[in-house]
């Protein structure tokens, strides 16, 4: 062991080889084999004796806009808090990338362990994952490291106590039973050390949104296609979807896209910094807003469901006005930018099938222009390429006619993008190619305790969350999330007095 001695506080270095409980854990400690961490071991003398309190303290790599009272903001300590750990440190000369040591003095931040990711810690303190993200922007997942710092959200009420638990564990249960018609006895009357590990936490600080977008069944038969195509958070420079400022992209939402909508919904202007923030922490059912609002065209309902998904997925790719014109062109009538009466008309008079494949067509030789104009797209051309081509497959199939069934269905109440899964029309399971309801699924499963990876991937982690949540609730056991569960899950979250979320689409 060594010690840095500093007026009446030592910084020791330790080396600990240990497994804390989850109690620890929510105390921010720190473990993993072989791990060196810092602890500030601070003197007080406000008591009779003389009495030594251990804080541990964690890094922060400096990012580009910081300073010392926004990070000591964030992370709950005073800026001298910082400057006694940091000695030396000149607050008006901090550098990108600089390592500052955080001294832990409030338990205002979590220091990450062995293993850890954005969800464990969520589960760790009852907080949804999503509000992790936010109070750490430009947090990745990927690159979290050992004894960083990762910044907790306030919370209007702490943990539940076991007796608030078994409350609303109670609340659930009642619930679930008016879902289902069937009565069911949780695993557990309370939320007792009973389990191997504790179930995750279920409170009333921050409502679950099971979102209920106003769109018609097409919208939402298109949306399970084209998040398939997204990714999740992508940041290249080179894109020229980037050209606003922002450079980065989620979900397929780009900076130009997130600062559109939030004109026409907030009627106000975001900074680039604002924008990013909110792209880095975008659900899937926020990205279905900005969807709605700005790539859907009311006018899509007059010219067919097939054309109405080719048109909205090239509009998504590069802008609903410039598929439009080359609709237009393909059709051969004036090129305005706008579903007009004279293209209706076109597309009905040479048959819907036929108008999907000119169209096609016409997109790809678009993208081969492109590539030529600009070498640097050169690279994209083949997605491209096959994202037209797997879009006048989809048309077509069996799955599409399916989908805009079960929505047209669900439409009186609200769609949502579990309605397939809810209605009993699909299972999802190891292996699933529905990236779109899965990646709901793993959101709604997060934010309401289970720590999970959200990508749109149902794997062995998967597997096991979804084993998990059966054996809470007595469900049948398997490896697979269907119609039952999802209606359970879906009391869990209706006993949390969730608020909807509506998306304004024109009709």
């Amino acid at each position: 062991m060594t010690a840095l001695h500093q007026n009446n506080k030592t910084i020791t270095k330790e080396s600990h080889d240990t497994t804390h409980s989850r109690a620890d854990l929510s105390h921010g400690s720190l473990s993993g084999r072989g791990h060196i961490h810092e602890q500030l071991r601070s003197t007080r003398s406000d008591q009779p004796g003389t009495r030594t309190e251990a804080i541990q303290v964690a890094l922060y790599n400096i990012r580009a806009g910081d300073t010392v009272s926004e990070i000591a903001k964030r992370f709950k300590i005073s800026q001298s808090d910082i400057q006694a750990v940091n000695p030396g440190l000149h607050p008006d000369r901090l550098q990108v990338g600089q390592s500052l040591k955080l001294p832990n003095v409030n338990k205002g931040f979590h220091i990450v362990t062995a293993g850890q990711s954005p969800g464990a810690i969520a589960q760790a303190y009852g907080i949804p994952v999503a509000d992790i993200m936010r109070a750490n922007p430009g947090l990745d997942p990927k690159k979290m490291q050992i004894g960083q710092a990762v910044a907790l959200p306030a919370r209007d009420n702490p943990r539940l106590s076991p007796s608030q638990s078994t409350s609303q564990h109670a609340a659930i249960t009642s619930a679930i039973t008016s879902e289902t018609g069937k009565q069911h006895v949780m695993a557990s009357p309370s939320l007792s050390a009973s389990f191997s590990k504790p179930p995750p936490t279920m409170q009333n600080s921050t409502p679950i949104s099971i979102t209920s977008t106003q769109a018609p069944p097409s919208f939402f038969a298109s949306m399970v296609k084209c998040l398939g195509y997204e990714g999740g958070i992508t940041r290249d420079k080179n894109d020229a979807a980037h050209k606003h400022g922002v450079a980065v992209t989620n979900l397929g939402v780009t900076g130009a896209a997130m600062k559109d909508h939030i004109l026409k919904t907030e009627n106000r202007v975001a900074s680039n910094a604002e924008v990013t923030k909110r792209i880095e922490c975008l659900t899937t059912d926020e990205a279905l807003k900005v969807y709605a609002s700005g790539f859907w065209r009311r006018e899509y309902q007059s010219i067919g469901s097939k054309m109405a998904f080719l048109l909205f997925d090239w509009g998504i790719n590069s802008h609903p006005t410039t598929a439009t014109r080359h609709l237009q062109r393909a059709l051969g009538v004036p090129a305005t930018g706008k579903v007009d009466r004279e293209t209706i008309s076109r597309i009905h008079g040479m048959g819907e099938d036929k108008a999907c494949s000119l169209f096609t067509e016409c997109r790809k030789d678009f993208y081969r222009g492109l590539a030529r104009e600009r070498p640097s797209d050169q690279r994209y051309l083949g997605g491209w390429l096959q994202r037209a081509d797997s879009a006048l497959e989809y048309v077509h199939s069996a799955r599409f006619a399916e989908l805009k069934d079960v929505f047209q269905r669900t439409e009186p109440r609200g769609c949502d993008l579990l309605d397939p899964v809810r209605e009993g029309v699909i299972s999802l399971k190891k292996g699933s190619k529905e990236p779109a309801m899965v990646r709901v699924l793993q959101e709604r499963l997060t934010s309401a305790g289970w720590s999970m990876a959200v990508d749109g991937k149902f794997g062995s982690e998967m597997e096991r969350v979804v084993a998990d949540f059966k054996g809470r609730f007595n469900l049948p056991p398997g490896n697979h999330w269907g119609p039952h569960e999802t209606k359970v899950l879906d009391a869990i979250l209706k006993s949390r007095k969730p608020q909807r979320a509506l998306a304004s689409v024109e009709r």
